[in-house]
């Protein structure tokens, strides 16, 4: 019956625009409105098509066409095959035996209609019962100023509008209302250059489609199904699928499947997909309208400019319960772009699974008001790190995205002009007004049908977003989900963040704090390190975790790294963050004791989520801070242990190998860390001695520092053995330094034993500065070493004399190196005899070793055996040093080197230096075994460098103090030593930085470009500046 459907439509009549957004005031005829209705109903005619010809003629056949001319005029007057039409409305049938039949045609439009009128298929409820193909020449029907057609049970198949008309299928203006019911609009076009709305046109009036299919129609402009203007369009389980909008500029197609402007849409419960535009709207284009769309699914929508899924300009909105996903733009926007002063909700919707190039993938709200309420972005695809919603405002605009109870993946990103308000929203990326949370905490389920109209997302037992969003049945008036289950899931508990409601019960995690320092005592001023560590035992994830840390006023911030968030010195407080069951996160904070005694750091750790076992929460550490060690000060002469409260350097030595006071000490540490394993002397001691009491001093038995009051000074303190025992004895593998001593008077006696002051073994390593040895005896048999021993060991001299040594019966006048590495620079060896042995200064049997001399002077020792100055069975480095007139009784007066192991390298070392004998006719050197390595050096012996030079041409000086800590010759001005070095010896690195020779003075000297041979290196201060020098003004 003409008029049913969804029943009679007001006459639309434009009254006015407020703010872009068209308000439509409709206009109701209520005179007579019931005599209306009871007339049309009673006088309605009905006509029956009975064949599938497109024709008007006299055959006793009704067709289509004939039918509505009669419709249209009222009457008989197009055909009396058919009956007469109701000027009141009329019904058009079709015989049931044209079911499955089409009716093809001619190349023109069926006749216009302006009169109320139903045609109905002849297969009710299906709409292949009856096709009308227009066969690409016309389109199949135009509504005039027709209160209510209606079309039903049809498929309607290539139609074709005339050019640059509206409507490839369906042409409705003028007021006219038709409503399509089970009607598959398939395959309709429009022409260029400006044709639009490829299945139905809409121009000032109304289209009503249920269970409608409109699918593969294209436009040579807007609307590649349907083009509307200033007219109402609704949709109830319908479909929009696989339109397309294309013109040659894009600008000019719009709205693949849906362009409205100036009107009303409304859809609900159905699908618009796969639609194509080549401008904004990838689905649906709308502007200076009213949108309302539940129940629906946006998918699969494309453009290349912006808006895959919708475009909407100036529209007032309100989505819900639908879902837009797998949309694509080629520019911007692959879900929905709000613009143009547009406002409204979005609620209890999905966006997922959109992608785009540009930012705002999922939504784009431009120059907008909006609200997402229990909304849920997830799983959009984006390039290059771009966001997944936008919000964007001219300047000194007041627009506002406000996110509410929604679930959001990914980037956000807001003009100052327009911010993003989150209220009570959850997030996985920056930018979003909440803290970014792990993805996998939410464990969000892939889009899937949980019942409902549109695929959502699930959630997981132990998301994160369950039970965070309040209730939003009293605040939002939400009290239900997109699927339509109730909220929230559970009685009692708050509600689910996002578009999906589960039942699962409220989460729950157990936080687990912990606090361990590093050390449990430090000195002040030193730091320590606190390792904060917060374990999350499940079973749900936890967000929001904070740990407050109340950092003592005894200890100060240092630093802090943390394995997840940040901590904030300012306010103690770390941000942890968010931890799924099973994680954990550390934070590793440095703190420098500032106050002594004990200081507790203690914390406490929290989240939003709940604790069920609150009682771990909390945690604390103590450290101690004590005050900055120091030596120990020895402040008597006196060698003993005696309880009289000066400390004396054997209670010293004690107390270090003891590492704590003993009954009879005086240097007790007087706090944990007390003394740093090293010992000074009080300045009142200078130069004083101190006389043994007749037994060695006790063995250093772990590492320690000597250091007498003048440290560059081996005056500074004398320890004096009064010939009745050693002095030092050290063993084990430890380092030892002494510095500005003077040992003598130290002796030894038995057999083999060596070391007259000092005998180091077992892996000491043992470096003496500003040292001397005087007077210093291995008297016993086989004993060796007068001055110093070392077995397996190391020994460094630095600035030292070794003189007077004696080794009675044994090997080394002043050295004896077993198995031991030796070095000896800017040292002095002079006048030590070994009587009976060999190596009247050093005596070196390291074979696997080495003995290397720099800056150095070994000068009138004897022995009575090889090597008056040294004997060395190993490897020899001898660098810018110099032997002078030392004596044997047999063999090598200087120098004698043997090479025992296989030589792979140059065993014998002679480096810018002076080997001179002034005793006539005696033999400098003897070399055994060892390949040499002789650079620009001098000797009076062609057995040491191959050529020789005379004493006189060399021009070595006496023994003398020229400066320096100990004694050099020095060279003649006309010495042939004088610049015969290497000019690049200023280059090499050696202990003291550039090099330097005995005394320190520079290499080359001043006024030399050459580096002179020898320990000596000679300073010639021009005359200039002598002058100048002397008479400078004060």
């Amino acid at each position: 019956m003409p008029g049913s459907g969804p029943g009679i439509r007001p006459i639309l009549a434009l009254v006015k625009r407020s703010r872009g957004i068209v308000v439509m005031r409709c206009t109701v005829l209520l005179s007579g409105l019931l005599f209306f209705l009871l007339a049309s109903a009673a006088s309605a005619a009905t006509l029956v098509v009975t064949t599938v010809a497109d024709v008007v003629a006299n055959d006793g056949e009704c067709s289509l066409r004939e039918a509505m001319l009669n419709v249209e005029a009222g009457n008989q007057s197009g055909s009396t095959d058919c009956p007469a039409g109701d000027p009141g409305g009329s019904v058009i049938e079709f015989s049931a035996d044209l079911i499955g039949q089409t009716i093809v045609l001619s190349g023109q439009t069926l006749p216009i209609i302006t009169r109320n009128l139903d045609i109905l298929g002849p297969d009710s409820g299906n709409p292949g019962g009856l096709t009308i193909d227009a066969n690409g020449q016309s389109r199949h029907f135009r509504f005039q100023q027709a209160e209510q057609v209606t079309l039903s049970d049809l498929t309607l198949i290539n139609g074709r509008g005339p050019i640059n008309q509206p409507g490839g299928s369906v042409l409705i203006e003028d007021g006219a209302s038709a409503s399509f019911n089970r009607v598959h609009l398939l395959n309709n076009a429009t022409f260029p250059t400006f044709g639009r709305g490829g299945a139905v046109g809409v121009i000032n009036g109304a289209a009503h489609f249920n269970q409608s299919v409109l699918s593969s129609n294209h436009s040579a402009g807007h609307g590649g199904a349907v083009y509307a203007s200033e007219s109402v369009l609704s949709f109830e389980h319908s479909q929009i699928v696989g339109n397309s909008a294309s013109a040659s500029n894009p600008s000019h197609a719009q709205g693949g499947g849906i362009w409205l402007a100036d009107g009303s849409l409304s859809f609900s419960n159905g699908m618009i997909s796969d639609n194509t535009a080549a401008g904004p709207g990838g689905g649906v284009f709308a502007e200076n309208s009213t949108l309302s769309v539940s129940n629906a699914h946006v998918s699969g929508n494309s453009t290349d400019a912006i808006g895959g899924g919708m475009a909407l300009e100036a529209v007032a909105l309100d989505i819900t319960t639908t879902t837009i996903s797998g949309n694509q733009a080629v520019s911007s926007t692959a879900g929905l772009r709000v613009g143009a002063n547009s406002t409204g909700q979005i609620r209890n919707s999905t966006f997922s699974g959109n992608s785009s190039g540009g930012g705002g993938v999922a939504l784009r709200v431009s120059n907008s008001s909006v609200d997402l309420i229990h909304v849920t972005v997830a799983f959009n695809e984006t390039t290059q790190n771009q966001t997944v919603i936008l919000s964007e405002s001219n300047v000194g605009g007041s627009d506002q995205l406000r996110v509410i109870n929604s679930l959001l993946f990914g980037r956000c990103f807001a003009q100052p002009t327009s911010p993003i308000i989150n209220i009570g929203s959850m997030a996985s990326g920056p930018g979003c007004g909440s803290p970014a949370l792990p993805e996998a905490l939410f464990e969000l389920a892939p889009l899937a049908d949980n019942g409902g109209f549109a695929a959502t997302h699930a959630l997981g037992a132990g998301s994160v977003a369950i039970a965070q969003a309040g209730d939003c049945v009293q605040d939002w008036e939400v009290s239900e989900d997109q699927r339509g289950q109730a909220r929230p899931g559970l009685a009692g508990r708050a509600c689910d963040v996002g578009a999906y409601e589960s039942t699962f019960a409220a989460n729950v995690a157990d936080l687990a704090l912990s606090i361990s320092p590093s050390v449990t005592d430090i000195q002040l001023g030193q730091p320590a390190t606190f390792l904060v560590e917060v374990e999350q035992a499940g079973p749900q994830a936890a967000i929001d975790i904070e740990v407050a840390i109340d950092l003592p006023a005894g200890l100060s911030f240092n630093s802090a790294s943390a394995s997840s968030g940040a901590y904030d010195p300012g306010t103690g407080v770390w941000l942890v963050g968010a931890l799924a069951a099973g994680e954990s996160a550390s934070l590793s904070l440095v703190a420098t004791g500032q106050a002594l005694g004990e200081q507790t750091l203690a914390a406490e750790v929290s989240a939003s989520t709940p604790d069920p076992v609150p009682s771990n929460n909390a945690a604390s550490a103590t450290i101690e801070v004590w005050p900055v060690p120091g030596a120990l000060v020895v402040t008597t002469l006196a060698d003993q242990v005696l309880e009289d409260g000066a400390c004396s350097l054997r209670e010293a030595i004690l107390q270090i190998n003891d590492g704590e006071p003993s009954a009879l000490n005086d240097c007790a540490p007087g706090n944990l860390f007390g003394y740093l394993n090293e010992i000074r002397f009080d300045p009142s001691l200078a130069e004083g001695v101190i006389a043994l009491n007749g037994t060695a001093l006790p063995v250093l038995a772990t590492g320690m520092r000597i250091e007498g009051p003048l440290a560059e000074d081996a005056r500074g303190i004398t320890l004096d053995a009064g010939s009745q025992s050693r002095i030092f004895e050290a063993a084990g593998n430890h380092n030892i330094t002494l510095v500005g001593l003077t040992l003598t008077g130290g002796r030894v006696e038995g057999s083999g034993e060596h070391g007259g002051a000092v005998l180091i073994k077992e892996g000491v390593s043992l470096r003496m500065e500003h040292a001397r040895f005087m007077n210093n005896e291995a008297a016993g048999s086989g004993s060796g070493g007068g001055a110093v021993a070392a077995v397996d060991s190391a020994i460094e001299l630095f600035d030292c004399e070794l003189g007077e040594n004696n080794s009675v019966e044994g090997d080394g006048g002043a050295i004896h190196a077993d198995n031991s590495n030796l070095n000896l620079i800017r040292c002095l060896l002079a006048s030590n005899k070994a009587g009976v042995g060999r190596g009247g200064a050093v005596y070196a049997d390291n074979d696997s070793r080495f003995t290397y001399l720099e800056n150095t002077t070994i000068s009138n020792n004897l022995s009575g055996l090889d090597g008056g100055g040294l004997h060395v069975t190993g490897e020899l480095y001898v660098t810018f040093s110099t032997l002078y007139n030392n004596v044997a009784g047999s063999g090598a007066m200087d120098l004698f080197v043997q090479k025992l192991e296989p030589v792979d390298f140059e065993a014998l070392l002679i480096w810018h230096s002076l080997i001179v004998q002034e005793l006539p006719g005696a033999g400098s050197c003897t070399v055994i075994g060892s390949t040499q390595d002789i650079q620009s050096s001098l000797s009076t012996d062609a057995a040491c460098l191959g050529v020789a030079s005379s004493a006189a041409d060399i021009g070595l000086q006496p023994l003398a103090d020229n400066g320096g800590p100990t004694r050099t010759h020095a060279l003649a001005p006309d010495s042939i030593a004088v610049n015969m070095g290497d000019p690049e010896c200023s280059n090499y690195i050696w202990e003291g930085g550039l090099f330097h020779d005995q005394r320190n003075q520079q290499r080359p000297g001043i006024g030399s470009t050459t580096c002179d041979a020898g320990a000596y290196e000679r300073q010639v201060i021009p005359v200039d500046q002598i002058f100048s020098d002397r008479f400078a003004s004060p």
